[in-house]
């Protein structure tokens, strides 16, 4: 198993409270936990926003990409591949959402999986309460192990 020392987070910006604010401070509380190192970049959530902001990052000095969406993953993961570089070989990559196209790309991606359905009661739920105050909340996920971790 390796060990990981520094990470990449690549998110989306902070002021957006739906993810890229929320995702941040769930990747903060692992990191804190674990006692990692890491580097953050705030990305517009398109692949091809990802892709162009790839090409200034030097991955070598990191162990792992971890993001806060697939869109993100899969502009990273475009570079990394044109680039040479092996995800889940020379640099773990993992993203959230597990879009269909994670599986089927190769190396196939990591990533996390969020349960819908409760994303869906919990708005529910917020709605029927005109409850409309930005917040983090947690939602059940799984995580989708493939060959890019």
């Amino acid at each position: 198993m390796r060990v990981l020392k520094k990470i990449l987070y690549v998110g989306t910006f902070k002021d957006d409270i739906e993810v890229g604010s929320k995702r941040f401070d769930g990747f903060m509380r692992a990191v804190e936990e674990a006692k990692l190192t890491y580097h953050y970049l705030e990305c517009e959530c398109n692949i091809n926003k990802a892709y162009e902001m790839a090409r200034d990052i030097e991955f070598k000095q990191y162990d792992a990409v971890v993001t806060a969406m697939d869109k993100l993953s899969l502009g990273i993961f475009r570079y990394l591949m044109e680039s040479k570089i092996i995800p889940g070989k020379d640099i773990l990559l993992s993203g959230v959402e597990n879009y269909d196209v994670t599986n089927i790309i190769t190396p196939s991606m990591t990533t996390v999986e969020l349960s819908k359905a409760s994303v869906v009661d919990i708005i529910i739920e917020r709605l029927t309460n005109n409850d409309f105050r930005p917040q983090n909340l947690s939602v059940p996920y799984k995580i989708i192990r493939r060959e890019s971790m």
